[in-house]
């Protein structure tokens, strides 16, 4: 079997499983222990980008053994994230009100 198959594949049921326990995702070893094995719109980008001169090695290592736990920006972004949620809901209650 691939390492596809056997690592990172799952079942519609293992998907449902893997939402339901990574809700709080940034805090969450599970969530990233899994995200960690994907392609993600992100790590495309980078990939896509990628200089010819880039070492092929140095970017994959990049990718899975990534040391980034935040930034200023990004720690706001996680603390407001609930507040935004909010204010997101009631924005479009207003929007679509009769």
């Amino acid at each position: 079997m691939s390492y596809f198959e056997t690592k990172v594949s799952v079942t519609p049921e293992e998907a449902k499983e893997i939402v339901r326990c990574t809700r709080d995702q940034a805090e969450d070893e599970y969530w990233r222990s899994k995200r960690r094995k994907r392609i993600t719109s992100s790590s495309a980008g980078g990939v896509a980008k990628m200089k010819e001169s880039t070492k092929i090695g140095k970017k994959v290592q990049a990718l899975l053994y990534s040391t980034f736990h935040g930034n200023a920006a990004t720690c706001y972004g996680s603390r407001m994230e609930s507040t935004a949620i909010d204010e997101y809901i009631e924005h479009q209650k207003k929007k679509w009100a009769p």
